[in-house]
């Protein structure tokens, strides 16, 4: 499969072989309980001994100086024990290791476990990472123990002290043959400075050193994993490194485990001196050695791990050689399956530590040996499994040529830090399609990419983050685990608003342009449904690799409690964010869940319900409210709706609205309408919805973030408000019928306002016009505003006022039209005012008129007050009462009542349209009284009184005449009162009545000072007898001079039948009438 250049090929292994080989067993030799006494340890024999009961303790001393005779003088001390315990109670067994202070030196110390009776038990020591010493083995136990010893001096090192210094730096020839081992930060005696540094020094001579490189190669030979080796490469000075880092990138090795660096030497020329300085945090062997990075095609002998499953160490700049579908040799010898076919060399992997997150550059050479067409890469975890969302790909391609050889340079950006596997493959499994290769890798790290904390890759796992605390993080990484996507949380005490600050680096390859958010970084606040790509807007062309960006994220309402944000991106970035708390936000009370009809809230009429939806983290994500009442009758309601834009951006007409619906209402309402188009951040917006011909009973209010229905969460966060009023039922009594025309027309005085209603169905007609009228008492402007709220639910209905003068003539008129475009729709309310100059003093008829039902108005300025009014009261009165007069029919408001006696003869008091009148002088009086305000004055109108100062004093005369009772010569402001058998008849107060009942009748003269004397009495026995009178109808008479008609009337009595003369041009004598002309 693979062949590296070793570097570590060192002769004393084949010793080591040839020793182990030949390696026997030999006894302990007493007496050895001593240093002084310490039996010699043979490296790789095995010593038999037995400690315990009178033998307290052996005393060993192991043969170092067989390894310093190779030069070595560093390495660990290895013990293999096997102990039996040959008494009767249980036992351990305890191995004591001294260095050269022998007593004093006492550096490690350990036992075998417990030890049954008869048991036997194996161990192993190991005291890694010292020089060496005159080291010393002492075994004791508690009871009687056999025991058996190996020991050898594990990962041998040569190691050149002094050179802790540049200046003490030891000479390292320039060779591409061979190595330079050697160890740092080994201890003499436990001492931690007996070796911190090496250096080393090299003056190059003449030669091209494009392509060449200084490999260092090292092991953790400490007891402790997680330590690393570093090292800085020096030209001419030892001032400041040109390179510097930890062998093989990796600062935590694990024990015994190997790594690899290659130290490009561009740059450097003939007689440049090359200083080395090596350095580590324990025990650490290494080799150092010059190479060319172009490394020929070489034939493989020994391929164990022809598929590929079996990685080899790769370190950084180590070249590896190789080839993928030969046979497969093992030991120099052709591998063949059972079947006799020959074993194919499929594919070849290779594992590599990266220490940090950085980007991994592969240099590779080719050549299609067997003509095939590509060599492919895999990259592969830790363990051998794919790196998600990383497939393979053609990493050299050939286009139908053989044994032609070919250079790339492939660039993998973004690995998180961690081992991983390149493997190598043909494409084509089993088959011989021959390729030889090379292959090596050079790191860069992301130095300033942060510390990703995982997992966090769910709303479950998200991590915590503190106000003005910074985050780092990465996302779509080359990592083991596919990691699109970073949550975190936070919890707020209240409704705040908040800044976000990212800074964010692509770390992508930048293969492909934006278009238009494809790739980016995307922050979502998940509490508030808003997100953001990163950078903002539109990218035409590809984004460069490495480019970083910066945004400031406004959260303008974050509601109290958890609050959530992710990261995500389909590909590398990093970032680094933090939130900063700006402001506290008020907030409503949101009453929860009312997410459904079962779970609606009351709302009463005129009550004020205050909500938020959107701010759910979790669904169902509370993207709804939903309240219920109760109409108590059939009709229209208005619903007035204010929305609060919490979200981050505005919210226009077309995106992200508040929605309003109602539970048997087609029509969905939305916030904001045009105008206003948009509601911006923090801004409110409130809209009333009529909602027309509802029927009584229950229905359902629904207040929703745009058109989320709860199963997904992408709308906006909204505060609310929300409240309803029902409108009134007609009120008919607003309809003052008749009032169709121009002789029931009603007065409207100046300055008045007159509400109406126009539009009902009565008896099957619709009354489409009220007519009004006003008195323009001289020439002057009528100012006349007017209006009406179209109350039904039907739209394109209008409203007009005509008006006219006496004649019926049109003087002016006035249509309402909406927008100058239509009619008035359901719900709406129009308004105008107009001005008409009226050039006579004149009656004006206005005339509403409308094709629906209005509520109306009409409002007329002060004018000059009309005279259509009238003073009422006693027009006779007595000295002494007061007597109250008042003005009647006065259509004016706001004018001034001026009242008075122009005749005298009483005290006035006045009070508005309400006088009261002592009168004091009896004769004929007068009340008069005229109406003025800012514009003029009225016509004066009166009211005539007779006045008495004492009762009558004429004595009355009754005569009679067929029951019909009269009286004549009133007295001035007098009248008759009649009486029967002397009490006063109710009523009786005309100077004729007709006695129908039997009784003594009587009259007297009454004024408002009391009744005059009596007048004779008329006496009738019986009561009048009811009976008919039948006249016949005359035919057509033709008229002649002296015509005489004679009179036929009958009495169903029988009596005789008297005639009286009412009218007509007629001479009435006995039963005949004499005509004297035409007429009735």
């Amino acid at each position: 499969m693979k062949r590296t250049f070793q570097l570590l090929l060192p002769l004393f292994f084949a010793c080591i072989c040839l020793q182990e080989a030949a390696a026997k067993t030999y006894p302990e030799a007493e007496a050895n309980n001593s240093f002084a006494t310490a039996g010699n340890m043979v490296n790789f024999d095995t010593l038999t001994a037995a400690v315990g009961g009178p033998d307290a303790i052996d005393f060993f001393k192991p043969d170092i100086a067989f390894w310093s005779q190779y030069g070595y003088s560093t390495g660990s001390i290895v013990v293999y024990i096997t102990a039996t315990n040959t008494g009767t109670t249980p036992a351990k067994l305890w191995m004591d290791l001294y260095n050269g202070l022998q007593g004093a030196g006492l550096v490690y110390t350990d036992s075998t476990a417990s030890m049954a009776a008869g048991a036997t038990r194996t161990a192993s020591f190991r005291f890694c990472g010292q020089y060496m010493d005159d080291f010393y083995l002492a075994f004791r136990s508690n009871g009687t123990v056999d025991y058996q010893v190996v020991w050898y001096f594990s990962d041998p090192n040569p190691n050149a002290e002094a050179n802790n210094s540049g200046a003490a730096a030891t000479p390292f020839p320039f060779d591409t043959l061979n190595a330079l081992r050697q160890a740092v930060n080994y201890q003499y005696r436990l001492n931690v400075n007996t070796d911190p540094e090496d250096w080393f020094r090299t003056t190059l001579p003449a030669g091209d050193y494009a392509n060449m490189a200084l490999e260092i190669k090292a092991k953790n030979n400490s007891c402790v994993a997680g330590r690393g080796i570093q090292y800085a490469v020096y030209r001419n000075s030892e001032a400041t490194p040109i390179a510097t880092g930890y062998v093989g990138n990796n600062p935590s090795v694990a024990q015994f485990t190997e790594v690899f660096t290659g130290i490009p030497l561009a740059g450097f020329v003939q007689g440049d001196v090359l200083y080395l300085r090596v350095w580590s945090n324990a025990a650490f062997g290494y080799q150092l050695k010059y190479s060319g990075t172009d490394v020929d095609f070489e034939e493989e002998y020994n391929d164990t791990d022809y598929d590929g499953y079996s990685p080899e160490s790769m370190g950084e700049n180590e070249t590896k050689v190789a080839q993928v579908g030969y046979h497969v040799y093992e030991n120099g010898e052709p591998v063949y399956d059972d079947d006799g076919n020959a074993v194919i060399d499929n594919a070849d992997s290779y594992r590599f530590t990266l220490p940090q997150n950085g980007e991994v550059t592969l240099f590779v050479k080719a050549r299609n040996d067997g003509c095939g067409q590509a060599l492919n890469l895999e990259l592969l975890d830790e363990y051998g499994s794919s790196v998600s969302h990383f497939g393979g790909y053609e990493l050299v391609t050939w286009n139908g040529t053989c044994s032609e050889t070919v250079q790339v340079i492939k660039l993998i950006r973004a690995f998180t830090a961690g081992t991983y596997q390149f493997r190598i493959h043909n494409g084509n499994w089993g088959n011989e399609e021959k390729i030889s290769y090379t292959i090596r890798y050079q790191f860069q790290s992301y130095t300033d990419s942060g510390n990703d904390q995982e997992y966090n890759n769910s709303q479950a796992s998200a991590l915590s983050i503190a106000a003005g605390e910074t985050k780092k993080g990465l996302v779509n990484f080359i990592s083991p685990n596919y990691d699109n996507t970073d949550h975190y949380k936070t919890t707020l005490n209240t409704q705040s608003s908040l800044k976000v600050y990212i800074r964010a680096r692509y770390r992508g390859n930048g293969d492909f342009p934006f278009s238009p958010n494809s790739n980016k970084l995307t922050f979502a606040f998940l509490t508030g449904s808003f997100s953001k790509v990163i950078p903002a807007g539109n990218t035409s062309t590809a984004l460069p690799p490495d480019g970083i960006f910066s945004d400031t994220i406004d959260l303008a309402v974050v509601p109290m409690g958890l609050v959530r944000f992710s990261f995500s991106a389909s590909e590398a970035w990093e970032y680094e964010f933090r939130y900063e708390v700006v402001d506290s936000v008020a907030g409503p009370d949101d009453a929860e869940p009312n997410n459904t009809e079962e779970g609606a809230i009351p709302l009463a009429e005129k009550e004020l319900k205050k909500g938020r939806v959107s701010y759910g983290v979790a669904a169902p994500y509370d993207t709804e409210d939903y309240y219920k009442t109760t109409l108590p009758r059939a009709g229209t309601i208005n619903i007035t709706v204010k929305a609060i834009n919490r979200g981050a951006t505005a919210a226009n007409s077309t995106n992200n609205r508040l929605r309003l619906l109602v539970s048997g209402v087609a029509t969905t309402y939305s916030l904001p309408a045009n105008p206003p188009s948009q509601i911006l951040t923090n801004a409110e917006h409130t809209q009333t919805f009529r909602l027309c011909g509802l029927p009584a009973g229950q229905i359902f209010f629904r207040v929703q973030s745009s058109s989320g229905s709860g199963t997904s969460f992408n709308q906006r966060p909204y505060d609310y408000e929300i409240s309803y009023e029902m409108e009134p039922a007609i009120d008919t009594t607003m309809d003052n019928e008749p009032d169709n025309d121009y002789a029931t027309a009603k007065l409207i005085g100046s300055g008045q306002t007159h509400a109406g209603l126009i539009g009902r169905t009565l008896n099957g007609q619709m009354d489409m016009n009220d007519y009004h009228k006003l008195v323009m008492t001289k020439p002057d402007s009528l100012i006349v505003s007017f209006g009406g709220t179209n109350i039904s639910c039907l739209d394109n209905k209008y409203l007009r006022l005509y008006g006219y003068n006496t004649r019926k003539q049109l003087i002016f008129f006035r249509g309402f039209i909406l927008n100058a475009v239509g009619t008035v729709d359901a719900g709406q309310t129009v308004s105008a005012t107009l001005r008409e100059y009226i050039p006579l003093g004149d009656t004006v008829f206005l005339r509403m008129n409308a094709d629906g039902l209005f509520n109306y108005w009409i409002h007329t300025e002060p004018l000059p007050p009309s005279s259509f009014f009238t003073v009422s009261g006693d027009s006779t009165a007595c000295e002494g009462p007061a007597y109250v007069y008042n003005a009647t029919g006065v259509a004016d408001s706001n004018v001034t009542y001026h009242w008075s006696l122009p005749l005298g003869g009483g005290i006035l008091t006045a009070n508005g349209s309400t006088a009261s009148v002592v009168w004091n002088e009896s004769g004929n009086r007068r009340v008069d009284l005229y109406l003025s305000n800012a514009r003029g004055n009225s016509t004066t109108r009166q009211r005539t009184v007779i006045v008495n100062g004492n009762l009558p004093t004429a004595v009355p005369v009754a005569t009679n005449f067929s029951r019909t009772l009269r009286t004549a010569n009133l007295p001035p402001g007098a009248t008759a009162q009649w009486f029967k058998n002397g009490e006063e008849i109710q009523g009786a107060t005309d100077s004729v009545y007709y006695a129908a009942d039997a009784g003594s009748f009587t009259v007297s003269f009454v004024n408002d000072c009391g009744p005059g004397p009596v007048s004779n009495a008329i006496v009738f026995t019986n009561p009048a007898l009811l009976q008919t009178i039948n006249l016949p109808r005359m035919g057509t008479v033709v008229m002649t001079p002296a015509l005489k008609l004679p009179l036929a009337a009958t009495a169903s009595s029988g009596m005789r039948v008297f005639y009286q003369k009412i009218s007509g041009p007629v001479t009435l004598a006995n039963d005949s009438i004499f005509v004297t002309g035409t007429g009735s």
